[in-house]
């Protein structure tokens, strides 16, 4: 009885390992993206969402505007960017096993003009 909890205890801990291990793997044969979001001058986008387009995948940019994606699946991928007063962009890049790909993008504002509001009172 003895020998086969012991045995038991072994079976379960290779398993263990060799799922780790082939995680690590898995993770390894993937790519890196990592970027900055600013706007025309140049200045950082603090929470701007972006996504990777087809996937669930995303994340906010933090506030130096910087963001990353890790283990991304190597091959063309399309950044969709969104922030507020801010016209959306798309913008592919192309990952690379191993490799940090890098995605620098700028924002131009979304200006709207406004028709001028006229106020009035009757007594």
């Amino acid at each position: 009885m003895k020998l086969s909890i012991h045995r038991l205890l072994m079976s379960v801990s290779l398993l263990l390992a060799s799922l780790f291990s082939f995680s690590d793997v898995s993770a390894q044969s993937g790519g890196d993206i990592k970027g900055q979001v600013t706007d025309t001058d140049g200045g950082a986008l603090p929470g701007a969402s972006v996504m990777i387009k087809g996937t669930t995948r995303g994340t906010t940019t933090n506030l130096a505007g910087n963001f990353e994606f890790l283990g991304v699946k190597p091959g063309k991928v399309t950044l969709v960017i969104n922030y507020m007063g801010f016209k959306s962009i798309e913008q592919d890049v192309e990952v690379v096993a191993g490799r940090p790909a890098n995605a620098a993008i700028k924002m131009a504002s979304n200006t709207i003009d406004l028709t001028g509001v006229t106020v009035s009172s009757v007594r």
